[in-house]
């Protein structure tokens, strides 16, 4: 082979192993395998300055949430010794077990500096966060130690925060990609807050804008060893002469689609996850276990749905039936 040949297949050999590895490192869906939570103003609310009214720092138009301090407010307490801020404090789901996530997206005006605009507040002592998101300077930041994203002035992006207090770890998504997975710090409560936080250095004006905000989460159950011919789970609801528009059952040790398909084995004595996302408009039913998309069901028509879990015996039911339920 000549050296010019040999050249040639050099750099397709290397622009082939690139474009593999360009789409296996290609912006994913956080969010998959997750179960999206109401959320609307009874589930937040506004930390800001203690002597101002609220609508000198926050503003909600056109779907938009827009907080705002100054480095010379007060801060949110009277008694209160931290630095001034302006947050969306999402009190409706405190946690201290389980897999959340936060999703927003978010806006940075230019200038903007010194300033937490997302955190998992919750920690071990002397800590008070497992989690910060700051800005300085331009660059998303978790905490001071790492840049995530180096131009995120003037912009919107998708911002992706999982903790998974169970096992003490953070992951950090922007616009789809991985930036981050850090370690917890510990803590018994925890919960997501997202706007202006002053932190060291801070521009004179601090301002993020959120919109889209999600909050999710996973959702695991059990089975003990013996229990068959049972329905652990179900979509309730559908047109007749059909009652259910979904059922989980379970035939000897394997998790099924009503009496079949089976969807996993040897689901016996461990704990699993069980994400199930109707989509009535569709007529569809996706079900996720363990995070992996497990099948596509149809819609069974109806016009008022809901979620049942726990047992209920089927045909060819064992005489003990039992199933267990955790971060519902």
């Amino acid at each position: 082979m000549t050296s010019y040949s040999m050249l040639v297949y050099f750099y397709l050999s290397f622009f082939r192993l690139v474009g593999k590895q360009a789409l296996a490192w290609g912006p994913t869906d956080p969010t998959q395998g997750f179960i999206s939570l109401p959320f609307n103003r009874s589930y937040y609310h506004i930390q800001k300055p203690y002597d101002l009214p609220e609508d000198q720092r926050y503003s909600f138009i056109n779907g938009i949430h827009t907080c705002c301090v100054l480095a010379t407010d007060k801060p949110h307490t009277v008694t209160s010794q931290t630095k001034p801020r302006t947050e969306i404090g999402i009190q409706g789901y405190n946690y201290s077990s389980g897999v959340w996530q936060f999703e927003g997206y978010g806006y940075v005006p230019y200038g903007t500096s010194g300033v937490c605009i997302m955190q998992v507040f919750g920690a071990t002592a002397p800590r008070a966060t497992t989690l910060m998101v700051r800005v300085y300077n331009g660059s998303l930041m978790y905490y001071r130690e790492k840049v995530l994203d180096p131009c995120i002035y003037d912009r919107w992006f998708r911002l992706n925060v999982i903790h998974d207090a169970d096992a003490a770890k953070v992951k950090v998504f922007i616009d789809g990609y991985l930036k981050l997975e850090a370690a917890g710090r510990g803590g018994t409560s925890h919960t997501f807050k997202c706007g202006v936080y002053a932190q060291n250095n801070d521009s004179f004006i601090m301002e993020s804008r959120w919109k889209n905000i999600k909050i999710l989460r996973k959702w695991y159950g059990y089975v003990l060893q013996g229990t068959s011919g049972v329905c652990k789970m179900q979509v309730f609801g559908a047109s007749a002469p059909r009652a259910t528009t979904l059922m989980l059952r379970v035939y000897n040790e394997s998790l099924t689609y009503y009496c079949g398909p089976v969807l996993v084995h040897n689901i016996d004595s461990r704990w699993f996850r069980i994400n199930l996302i109707p989509d009535v408009n569709a007529s569809k039913v996706n079900v996720f276990v363990d995070g992996v998309l497990k099948y596509k069901a149809p819609g069974q028509g109806g016009t008022f749905h809901y979620f049942k879990c726990g047992v209920k015996a089927e045909n060819n039911d064992s005489d003990c039936m039992e199933s267990r339920w955790k971060d519902i």
